[in-house]
């Protein structure tokens, strides 16, 4: 992925201490990818409180908001062969780190930003999806005559996930009763959207409205929303 000044943006992870951006880790590096990922796999489902009816073949379902995002990063290259170093101790155990115990805080594995470009760029502290890394896949594709591993093709998994002080932040103006700007995130719909701004899905006819949306599946990441405020 480029810029339009044709200058190529490098996907990188970032770990992060206590899962906010102005936190970062001061025990694990920020990995920036030799090569970029050729594929994303970017999957969110939703979860449906359920109510029986005898009556009926299927139920009612509720929205009760959605499961973090699942995200897959494949066919990552890692090469030194014209260096001659070691790419497992130069680059694929930091990415394994990721998923081992920290040594900061609850010395869990560290929570961690995916930032590539305009695919999926820095934002401001709580309006980044942070995740915790569930998988990484590697396959050392070339060796020295000494067995030194010069190539390696690595695919990372992801799963959203938020820190309990993420969860409990909230600006002053982040209730239901003040207006606020939220920003459209890749993977995101407006009823998920509007579950996070009233805790009620159900409110996102408020929020196309606002915005004069007329087609609530076409909503560009990147968009910023009127929030509008329910008064009591």
């Amino acid at each position: 992925m480029s810029d339009t000044s044709g200058q190529t943006e490098k996907a990188r992870i970032v770990p992060l201490k206590d899962g906010t951006s102005d936190g970062q880790s001061t025990t694990m590096d920020e990995i920036e990818f030799m090569y970029n990922p050729s594929t994303v796999k970017w999957s969110i489902k939703a979860k449906w409180d359920e109510a029986s009816d005898s009556g009926s073949d299927s139920s009612s379902k509720t929205f009760a908001g959605s499961d973090g995002r699942q995200v897959t990063l494949s066919n990552i290259w890692f090469d030194t062969f014209e260096t001659r170093e070691n790419v497992r101790t130069e680059y694929i155990d930091k990415v394994e780190r990721l998923i081992q115990r920290d040594n900061e805080g609850d010395h869990s594995p560290p929570y961690v930003l995916f930032i590539w470009g305009a695919f999926l760029p820095e934002a401001d502290d709580y309006n980044s999806p942070t995740f915790k890394v569930e998988s990484v896949d590697v396959e050392y594709k070339m060796f020295l005559p000494n067995g030194t591993p010069v190539r390696a093709l690595c695919s990372i998994s992801l799963t959203e996930a938020t820190p309990k002080e993420k969860q409990q932040y909230r600006r002053p103006n982040q209730s239901p009763d003040h207006a606020k700007m939220l920003t459209f995130r890749r993977g995101d719909t407006l009823q998920n959207v509007a579950y996070r701004a009233y805790d009620n899905a159900s409110e996102w006819r408020r929020i196309a409205e606002a915005n004069n949306i007329d087609d609530p599946l076409n909503v560009s990441p990147g968009t910023k929303l009127l929030i509008p405020p329910i008064l009591k």
